[in-house]
């Protein structure tokens, strides 16, 4: 009798031991999580870049260029923040993670299981990025996607980040709204000291911050991924924009992309240049980075 019951206790220890062990290692799981979740959202503060607020000519300044990019006018913007980077996989993928926890449809911000171009695959609650691409800037991103993400980091940080507007995007490519075509340099022979496109990239996306930054300290503002901003597209509305603040027109059918990408060529990299896109629209080449208001 007493064989039979020693016996049946050291049944009941090893699964009480297993057990054990799983709340053990789904602790330890969560918690590194969490501290992973904490690690971006200070890198994201810390990467903010003060933007001092001043007055330009918006628009195409130099030959050539599209009929959207005219007429030249001038804006002024008030001080900001801007992300020094475009927001990498990594970041988006602790907010996917995190948001999974909710009753949210993802697949309206973002393609997911697309491996060869997006680089996140799983799913709820196990996201993961494909190896080696961690810090390259997120792709396959709707508008929509890009404003959730602000939203998430807003309410965890309690600071006011939101997408830029594209007077703001254009004032901080150019310097402060300076003579520069691309962002950097006015000189095609340099674009690729500060650019990835097509003649240097091999047509992907590579980390952020490997070219040199502009003048606001500013890395990628033009190649990469194009960029999400916050107005809408409308090709005439340069004739009407206000000198203070400009958002866009108030209604329209496309969301605006800034900065071309990497299999892009260099007319298309240009500061000025403005292109339309669907909000729903989850391409291969467009990304974002944060504003955030002082």
């Amino acid at each position: 009798m007493k064989v039979i019951l020693i016996i049946n206790r050291q049944r009941n220890i090893v699964p009480q031991f297993i057990a054990t062990l799983i709340i053990v290692y789904t602790s330890f799981v969560c918690m590194t999580a969490v501290l992973a979740g904490d690690n971006e959202l200070e890198q994201i503060a810390g990467s903010m870049v003060f933007i001092k607020g001043g007055c330009f000519s918006m628009g195409n300044t130099f030959d050539g260029g599209d009929k959207d990019e005219k007429p030249v006018h001038k804006v002024c913007v008030d001080n900001y923040y801007l992300g020094k980077y475009e927001v990498t996989n990594r970041q988006f993928a602790v907010f996917l993670n995190d948001v999974n926890k909710r009753n949210v449809n993802r697949e309206l911000w973002f393609t997911i299981n697309e491996k060869e171009h997006c680089y996140i695959s799983g799913d709820i609650g196990d996201y993961r990025i494909t190896p080696g691409y961690e810090d390259h800037p997120v792709a396959c991103v709707s508008w929509h996607g890009a404003t959730e993400f602000v939203e998430w980091v807003s309410k965890e940080t309690g600071d006011n980040y939101r997408l830029p507007t594209e007077a703001e995007w254009e004032y901080a490519a150019r310097s402060g709204g300076g003579q520069e075509k691309w962002s950097g340099t006015s000189h095609e022979s340099k674009i690729g000291e500060y650019a990835w496109y097509t003649d240097n990239s091999g047509d992907k996306t590579h980390p952020v911050g490997k070219k040199k930054p502009n003048a606001f300290g500013l890395y990628d503002m033009s190649g990469n991924i194009w960029e999400w901003v916050q107005d809408w597209h409308e090709d005439s509305y340069y004739k009407k924009s206000p000198v203070n603040n400009p958002g866009g027109p108030l209604k329209s059918t496309n969301r605006v992309v800034r900065g071309g990408c990497c299999d892009n060529h260099p007319k298309v990299l240009r500061a000025a240049n403005r292109v339309g896109y669907t909000p729903v629209g989850r391409g291969f080449d467009i990304g974002f980075r944060l504003a955030r208001t002082p």
